[in-house]
């Protein structure tokens, strides 16, 4: 039984669903690894106190289906207007846009999240030193993106084990079916584990 399902095509298809997700899955987290990087590198805290709040911001997001096909659609943030310091310059105000990173289906959804901030509170920030427009709430972290990585990785390496294990019982099956069934002088063998039985 276990054979059978090692060599069926519901199994090669699992494993081959594993490999493009988990292929898929590497090029993001490296893509948000790189970014993460650079940021813990060059972005510096302060305390951004919220202007307004202007309402949603559209962008373009991306799903994948259940073939490793990609769709764009048309999704929404919360956006914040604030003030805030640089460490280097406490006397000059920088006013900046904070776009918020988790996507929603409408834009009423994404300016209830902005809740989260109100009106004029204040809390910490992070600002780019090289673009001081460049902000956001959350403090750069590359670990989350590095752990999605190794999953990946692994989930790689479960995939090709399972397209492996699928090829060689396939293989084998097919060689068996081929020796079990021999012609000679018109005459077809059977070929038994422990006796061969010869008919006309």
């Amino acid at each position: 039984m276990c054979q059978r399902l090692f060599s069926s095509w519901y199994f090669a298809g699992f494993g081959a669903t594993i490999l493009v997700f988990s292929i898929c899955g590497v090029i993001v987290g490296v893509l948000e690894y790189r970014d993460e990087i650079l940021k813990e590198k060059i972005y510096r805290i302060a305390i951004c106190t919220v202007k307004s709040i202007p309402g949603c911001y559209d962008k373009t997001c991306f799903i994948f289906d259940g073939e490793g096909i990609s769709y764009a659609y048309t999704c929404y943030s919360s956006k914040w207007f604030v003030s805030y310091y640089t460490e280097s310059n406490e006397t000059e105000t920088i006013y900046a846009s904070i776009f918020g990173r988790k996507p929603y289906s409408t834009c009423d959804k994404a300016i209830r999240a902005s809740d989260q901030h109100q009106l004029h509170s204040s809390d910490f920030c992070f600002y780019n030193q090289t673009n001081t427009h460049e902000v956001q709430w959350e403090k750069p972290n590359s670990l989350p993106s590095f752990i999605i990585l190794i999953g990946c990785f692994l989930l790689i390496f479960i995939g090709i084990v399972v397209c492996v294990i699928y090829l060689k019982n396939t293989s084998s099956h097919s060689h068996r079916s081929v020796k079990l069934k021999t012609t000679t002088n018109n005459r077809v063998t059977y070929v038994h584990p422990y006796v061969a039985v010869q008919t006309s």
